[in-house]
C-alpha cells in the first residue's frame, strides 16, 4: 500500500503520535452474480477516524463501496468477470494509504440439475441443485394416470429436494418428472425435463433363519440407511451401511412368515430422504 502524511486537525494529539496508516485488505473474497456480497475492508494506524472511497477502477454493477470500508450488493446480470480497482483510505490527520485489488465476479449457477429415486415402493425422492436468482422451484410429474404439479417449495443452501407420496394410487410405472426454477417476476430460468427415476432396487429374499435384503448403489451417496417394518415390532433400525460395505444384509431378526417390509434411503452431508 501507498501511505502519505498530512497535517492533523487535534490539538491534544499529532500525527507523529501515531502509528502510521495502513490499508491492511490485500484480497477480496470473489463474488458471484445475483448472490448477496459484503466485505468490509481492513485499516489500521492513523487516528481511527476512517473514510474509505473508490479512487480508481470501476466496480461491477450492483456493488459499491461505503465510506465505512463495506463493499456490498448483489452483482448484476451480465457483471461476470474481473475488476482491478484502487481503494482508499483516510484518516483524520488526512493520512491516506491506498491498495490495488481485484475483484473476481462468477457468472453464478444457471443450469438446474434432477434426480429422482424410488426410496420404497410408495415413495419418490427429488433432489436438484439450487439456482442463482431463483426465488423459488416447482416440481410436475408427468404420469397419465396423475399428471400436474406436486409441490412449489423455496430454495435454501445446496441441494434441496422433496418426496412424491402419491405413488401407491398409480398402476404403472412410468414415472417421469420436471424440475424448473423461477425468479421473483415468475420467469423461467431453467428446467430439467423428463427426470427418469433411480430405483433404490430393494428387495428381501428368504435367507437360512431370516431375510436378505440387497439394494442398488446410488450415484453420489455417502450413506445408506436401512429400516424394517414388521407388524409384530413396528418400525426398526437395521443400520447405517457405508458405499464401500456391500449393499445388503442379513436380518435374521425377521423371516418371510412374518412378511417384512423393507425401506432403504441414500443420504450425504445433509440427509436427503427417508421412509
Amino acid at each position: 500500500s501507498t501511505v502519505n502524511s498530512g497535517m492533523g486537525p487535534s490539538e491534544s494529539q499529532t500525527a507523529s503520535d501515531l502509528a502510521a496508516l495502513s490499508l491492511d485488505t490485500s484480497s477480496l473474497t470473489a463474488a458471484e452474480v445475483g448472490a448477496a456480497y459484503n466485505e468490509q475492508l481492513q485499516a489500521s494506524g492513523g487516528d481511527g477516524n476512517y473514510d474509505w472511497l473508490l479512487w480508481q477502477g470501476d466496480l461491477p454493477e450492483g456493488l459499491s463501496l461505503a465510506a465505512d470500508g463495506t463493499l456490498s450488493g448483489t452483482p448484476a446480470a451480465g457483471s461476470a468477470g474481473s475488476y482491478a480497482v484502487t481503494t482508499m483510505v483516510t484518516d483524520g490527520f488526512g493520512n491516506d494509504a491506498s491498495a490495488a485489488l481485484t475483484l473476481s465476479v462468477s457468472g453464478g449457477v444457471s443450469t438446474i440439475e434432477g434426480q429422482a429415486q424410488m426410496v420404497n415402493p410408495t415413495r419418490m425422492q427429488l433432489t436438484w441443485n439450487t439456482i442463482t436468482n431463483a426465488s423459488y422451484y416447482a416440481v410436475f410429474r408427468s404420469h397419465s394416470e396423475a399428471p400436474g404439479t406436486i409441490a412449489v417449495t423455496l430454495p435454501s443452501a445446496g441441494s434441496i429436494g422433496l418426496y412424491d407420496g402419491q405413488l401407491g394410487s398409480l398402476t404403472t410405472v412410468d414415472y417421469r418428472y420436471d424440475v424448473a426454477a423461477f425468479d421473483s417476476s415468475d420467469s423461467l430460468l431453467s428446467e430439467d425435463s423428463d427426470i427418469i427415476p433411480v430405483d433404490m432396487g430393494v428387495s428381501a429374499t428368504s435367507s437360512g433363519s431370516g431375510m436378505l435384503v440387497d439394494w442398488n448403489d446410488i450415484l453420489d451417496a455417502d450413506w445408506y440407511f436401512l429400516q424394517r417394518q414388521k407388524a409384530a415390532t413396528g418400525n426398526q433400525v437395521m443400520g447405517i451401511f457405508l458405499p464401500l460395505d456391500p449393499s445388503e444384509y442379513q436380518d435374521d431378526g425377521a423371516t418371510s412368515a412374518d412378511d417384512p417390509d423393507y425401506a432403504v434411503s441414500a443420504g450425504g452431508d445433509t440427509v436427503l430422504g427417508n421412509s
